[in-house]
């Protein structure tokens, strides 16, 4: 992960793992979490006018995970705030 905002992202993996109950695969390099038998991951990356983004990335098994083969899966901009990020993302994971 590059820059990030310590706050948000304890918030981020608190609904990953806490709110959402997904568990967390940590094996051979590995560390993501696996939930609806898919592997997620946060990435954070800046865009071009310099917004900072989160990116929850999915991978569609083990092996793809082991890989590092994620696929961008939701973006959310720094500029929405760390609640409208948390809310948005725990509907995406929970609804998508």
């Amino acid at each position: 992960m590059k820059h990030f905002d310590p706050i948000l992202t304890k918030k981020i993996y608190s609904l990953l793992s806490d709110i959402i109950g997904m568990k967390r695969v940590i094996s051979d390099g590995l560390d993501c979490y696996l939930y609806n038998d898919k592997y997620y991951r946060l990435d954070t990356f800046y865009e071009t006018d310099g917004e900072l983004l989160y990116c929850i990335e999915v991978a569609d098994s083990l092996g793809d995970a082991k890989n590092d083969l994620f696929e961008d899966a939701f973006l959310y901009g720094e500029k929405l705030g760390h609640n409208e990020i948390i809310d948005k993302m725990h509907y995406d994971l929970t609804h998508k």
